[in-house]
């Protein structure tokens, strides 16, 4: 269901951002002050999430679809996993997979992952699994956590204020 505007649309994807792509396509062996040579625009957008998807699009393996297909499909796993995460995170908190598999089902029901992942919010979609994972080391009182916090930072910067509300 969430790769389904792509297939539909010959490996298009629907999203009204188009900010991951550039800037994907922008980085190359650095970070760049600007989005030279598309624009002379400041850097300015969260670089987490294209230099994750640079890092996939230079393996060979990735080299045979285009590359506006690697954000969106990082973008894909992520929001799949979120389902997963909400579930276990639930499961852990509340003390019952019955809990767990009923916060699932609302939160597929709410569409909201699927909203992002339609609208181009990859980066939002990478931020929030990060904080899932992050919130179940936690419950599982794991220091792994910790870890997950530099790149929730990275990715999203509105996520990393939502980390920061619930820590």
């Amino acid at each position: 269901v969430l790769i389904h505007p792509a297939i539909a649309t010959d490996w298009t994807p629907a999203s009204a951002d188009a900010v991951s792509t550039t800037a994907l396509r922008a980085i190359n062996d650095r970070i760049p002050a600007t989005f030279a040579p598309y624009s002379n625009v400041n850097f300015g957008y969260q670089p987490g999430f294209p230099m994750l998807s640079r890092l996939f699009l230079d393996w060979d393996l990735f080299k045979i679809i285009p590359d506006h297909l690697v954000p969106w499909l990082l973008a894909g796993l992520f929001a799949a996993s979120q389902l997963i995460l909400v579930f276990l995170v639930s499961r852990k908190a509340l003390g019952s997979p019955i809990a767990g598999y009923f916060a699932a089902a609302l939160f597929f029901s709410t569409k909201f992952v699927f909203e992002n992942q339609w609208i181009g919010e990859y980066a939002w979609l990478g931020a929030t699994a990060f904080l899932l994972l992050a919130a179940l080391f936690f419950l599982h009182k794991n220091r792994l956590f910790l870890l997950a916090i530099p790149v929730i930072i990275s990715l999203h910067p509105s996520v990393a204020i939502n980390t920061a509300f619930l820590a």
